[in-house]
């Protein structure tokens, strides 16, 4: 697979060359991609396991080169959709029970879910119980205009937590916590 999409060499430095076939060639129009582009290409034909990988290694600037870390962080909002036979097959097989059943209770659940009553019902559950905690910041629900279809509340602004300045902005909760650890080291 690794070949395949012309990361041989990316093989080879992961010392991985002793457990792998060479035998194939790359795909044709592997070389425009960059090496993580390619590697990116790789763990989505590897399928949600490897997807699943490199969605948690894109989190991980410490550990993975920045041109890999954004290249894979592409795998955290823009990953391609499977068959259904495959989803069919998996909820069969994994769940012991009919695929009708197990999407009737998601379905139900999914339901539940997207009934933005529901989910401002929990928001507030969870404002009142960091009400005492200023690092944590709930929005408040605008119940007189929110419905089962549609939920209003305070805008909070952000930034992902992919964002690699995010941990490191002055005053932020992780910015806390990576003080707090590298402190006990």
């Amino acid at each position: 697979m690794l070949v395949r999409h012309g990361l041989a060499e990316l093989a080879v430095r992961l010392g991985l060359e002793g457990r792998l076939r060479f035998g194939r060639k790359s795909q044709p129009g592997t070389a425009a991609l960059s090496e993580p582009e390619r590697l990116v290409k790789a763990l989505e034909e590897l399928g949600p396991t490897f997807i699943k990988l490199g969605q948690m290694l894109s989190t991980r600037p410490d550990v993975v080169p920045p041109d890999f870390v954004k290249a894979l962080a592409k795998l955290q909002d823009g990953v391609p959709g499977i068959r259904y036979e495959e989803v069919e097959s998996v909820a069969a097989t994994e769940a012991c029970r009919l695929p009708e059943d197990v999407f009737s209770e998601f379905d139900r659940s999914l339901r539940l879910e997207l009934d933005f009553v529901h989910e401002g019902q929990n928001a507030g559950i969870c404002r009142r119980s960091f009400a005492d905690d200023e690092s944590v910041v709930v929005p408040k629900i605008h119940w007189n205009y929110t419905t089962s279809r549609r939920l209003v509340l305070d805008l909070l602004t952000g930034m992902k937590a992919t964002d690699a300045a995010w941990p490191r902005s002055k005053g932020s909760v992780c910015s806390s916590i990576l003080i707090s650890t590298s402190s006990m080291r």
